[in-house]
């Protein structure tokens, strides 16, 4: 907390606006736009490479969060205030941080894949952003951050072989284990025996991530499958 404290008093007007900007790219808005335009019309495998990464990230960021059941800084210190325009967005447990998995996950994905050294600095520069507006904004901790950055590296690194190495059936595995990650999660939230004085809020945003993501990952499967078998369509067009 004494980071958090530490930001809170380098709060000004300008600055408040410009992080509440930046903190926007790690929601999953910025990364679906990003991820169908890299499949659109940039290439196809990378997309999938992001899309797989953040919608995996995603998951498994909202099974540790139930898990860990972390309260939220300004849970822990009643002290502690937050920019009260970025608390709609800040909704269940605090560890790890979504906004920043989110935001490793897919900058991470596109410089990974990316030969121009500018967009490479550019893509670090806003994962380290993002997680630093996550603490400046007042709703997560370092530990969250951390976290949230770490978790999203390993799938980074860990699926890059899996995806761009253009191999038909690692992907069919891959997309089954997304598929099986999914419903163990939806299993997870709608049977799992939560302790009385979990908090409902929590539980009710869980479950409707747990249906939504079922739905994006079914989407991820039957597109690659439909899409390699009767579309194959180009994307070297010219802009």
């Amino acid at each position: 907390m004494g980071l958090l404290y530490f930001l809170e008093k380098l709060r000004v007007p300008v600055l408040n606006e410009l992080m509440l900007l930046v903190t926007q790219l790690g929601e999953e808005t910025a990364f679906l736009v990003l991820a169908l335009i890299i499949f659109w019309c940039v290439d196809k495998r990378r997309g999938y490479y992001v899309m797989a990464v953040g919608f995996v990230g995603t998951t498994l960021n909202q099974i540790l969060k139930l898990i860990c059941r972390v309260p939220r800084p300004w849970e822990l210190d009643q002290n502690f205030t937050i920019l009260e325009q970025a608390r709609d967005a800040a909704k269940g447990y605090s560890f790890p941080s979504g906004h920043t998995s989110t935001a490793v996950g897919t900058f991470g994905a596109i410089a990974m894949t990316e030969k121009r050294r500018w967009i490479k600095v550019i893509c670090v520069t806003l994962m380290v952003l993002v997680g630093f507006s996550r603490m400046y904004v007042g709703v997560h901790t370092p530990y969250d951050v951390v976290a949230g950055a770490a978790c999203a590296l390993v799938l980074v690194f860990g699926m890059k072989p899996i995806v761009m190495d253009n191999r038909d059936k690692a992907m069919k595995i891959l997309l089954a284990s997304m598929l099986a990650l999914g419903i163990g999660y939806l299993l997870y939230v709608e049977c799992y025996p939560f302790p009385a004085d979990f908090d409902a809020h929590n539980l009710t945003s869980a479950t409707e991530n747990a249906y939504t993501m079922i739905g994006c990952l079914i989407g991820v499967a039957v597109v690659y499958a439909a899409e390699k078998k009767w579309i194959n369509f180009s994307v070297e067009g010219k802009w």
